[in-house]
């Protein structure tokens, strides 16, 4: 299984065919990848002088490949990428087994450990924050998971609002302090110090 790298790429030119950044990032991480004989059109565009990460770059090549209507996922018991179409996705992504840690598919299905509020509920709060036709919240209530299913950047934005939703963290407390024997004006001059 390959293993995510923080590889910076130095490029000669700012575009780049998609089919090349995908065939050149799979062979530099040890990928194997089957485009299944699609036709992948299209260039990135690609702007620094240092360098860029290849999780950047797998970023932009994912977003091209989405507004293109395809996307790669990884079969469920295969390391191969395999380009589909979105419609596609769903049914052929696997349930990564380490979330997003190594993934690199434009489309994957995760599973979130729920912490403080039951996972239909997490369910119901992530589908009025997030674009439903893209992404697929499934409540697992007597394993205590959320399965999250959608295009990467969806499913990074869900983990994000998750971690904001399901963080224990109940309502802000505020108490009342009486003063006494201090004018308002003392008062406010000491809490403006």
């Amino acid at each position: 299984m390959a293993q995510e790298r923080d590889v910076r790429l130095h490029v000669s030119s700012a575009q780049i065919p998609i089919r090349t950044a995908i065939v050149e990032l799979a062979r530099i991480e040890g990928l194997a990848l089957d485009l299944g004989g699609r036709p992948v059109e299209g260039v990135i565009e690609i702007a620094s002088d240092e360098g860029v990460r290849s999780a950047e770059v797998w970023r932009i090549v994912n977003e091209q490949l989405a507004q293109r209507g395809v996307a790669l996922v990884r079969r469920p018991t295969q390391d191969t990428l395999t380009l589909v179409t979105l419609a596609e996705a769903p049914t052929l992504a696997r349930l990564e087994p380490r979330g997003l840690e190594t993934a690199h598919a434009g489309f994957v299905r995760i599973l979130y450990r729920a912490s403080s509020v039951a996972p239909g509920a997490l369910a119901d709060a992530l589908r009025s924050l997030l674009p439903e036709a893209r992404t697929k919240f499934t409540a697992l209530d007597d394993a205590g998971h959320l399965a999250i299913a959608g295009l990467r950047a969806d499913v990074e934005q869900a983990l994000v609002d998750l971690e904001l939703i399901d963080s224990g963290l109940g309502p802000p407390v505020s108490t009342e302090v009486r003063i006494r024997n201090r004018s308002t004006v003392t008062l406010g001059a000491r809490l403006a110090l």
